[in-house]
């Protein structure tokens, strides 16, 4: 499990900046096309992917934490 860790940090920091790459611009668009509806849509869809980016990133530190020995014992 400790080889997978890097792995599951670097895919919660691409999920993240994809979803701002991707979704920021639309949202730009919605707006101004003048589709508010569809970019409150994007911005909550967002909002999701930054909160599971996030919650990835902690219990990947966690798990890392728990994972390495304790020294001084």
């Amino acid at each position: 499990m400790a080889d997978n860790l890097p792995a599951v940090r670097r895919g919660a920091l691409f999920g993240a900046a994809g979803g701002v790459l991707l979704l920021g611009p639309l949202i730009v668009l919605a707006i101004r096309a003048g589709w508010e509806v569809a970019a409150v849509g994007f911005g909550i869809v967002l909002v999701a992917i930054l909160a599971v980016a996030v919650r990835t990133g902690r219990r990947e530190r966690r798990l890392r934490a728990a994972l390495t020995p304790v020294r001084g014992s």
